[in-house]
């Protein structure tokens, strides 16, 4: 014999639903699961960088057991992102919570954009997944200038230029300079600078000279380094009688 339920709604009509129904609904809002969620959900990589979200799983309804991370599938041309998931098992205990670090890793050849990209979890027949969106940014960089790009002096004279570091897209290093200069010669010029400057900074390049100094110009390459980054600017001055 099939039970009927009686359900009235506020309007006042009433309905027969069978009881059977209801069960199926409360089985289904009872039944053991789990879910996703990362944090953060969203990130900023620079080119060349990695990032890292946690994923965070929660046991519903007494869930337990193991459940399968997969990571999201990287394609195969140059620069495109990487992805790993540690662990790539997570076991989760009744009505608890349980985390998986899941890392984004991009090289300097990474396009600049916004992706999302989805984690998925798999435990059985239960299957759920969540999305991490992460936008690269061109990496931490910085230029270097000298001014004017050259001089004249009188030979047992000095005279002086510029150099300008600037930093682009967030960079805060120290940078390091040497300067070479060519030709070599008995008598050539001497050169100083400082051997350290910061990241947004001006300083100053001196270029001195003897009455022994040979006529002529002379080229001066300034180069800045910075951990991998290294750039050169070049002057040029002329020592005349």
């Amino acid at each position: 014999m099939k039970l009927f339920l009686l359900v009235v709604l506020l309007t006042g009509l009433v309905f027969a639903v069978p009881s059977s129904s209801l069960a199926a609904v409360t089985s289904a809002a009872t039944a053991p699961d789990f879910t996703m969620s990362a944090h953060p959900n969203t990130l900023t990589i620079p080119q060349g960088s990695a990032g890292k979200s946690i994923i965070l799983l929660t046991s519903v309804n007494g869930f337990q057991g193991n459940v399968t991370l997969s990571p999201p599938v990287s394609c195969l041309a140059i620069g495109c992102p990487q992805y790993t998931i540690s662990p790539t098992v997570v076991q989760l205990a009744a009505n608890q919570n349980a985390t998986a670090g899941f890392t984004i890793y991009t090289s300097p050849q990474t396009p600049l954009a916004t992706y999302n990209v989805a984690v998925t979890g798999t435990s059985g027949s239960l299957s759920h997944s969540v999305i991490v969106s992460f936008k690269i940014t061109p990496s931490p960089d910085f230029t270097i200038a000298l001014s004017p790009s050259s001089q004249t002096v009188r030979k047992g004279s000095t005279t002086t230029f510029t150099i300008q570091v600037t930093g682009t897209n967030g960079f805060n290093n120290t940078v390091y300079l040497t300067a070479t200069i060519a030709p070599i010669t008995r008598h050539g010029p001497a050169i100083s600078l400082p051997s350290s400057v910061g990241p947004y900074s001006t300083s100053t390049l001196t270029v001195s000279t003897t009455r022994s100094t040979q006529t002529g110009t002379y080229t001066i390459t300034v180069t800045a380094t910075s951990g991998s980054l290294t750039h050169t600017s070049t002057v040029t001055v002329t020592a005349t009688s």
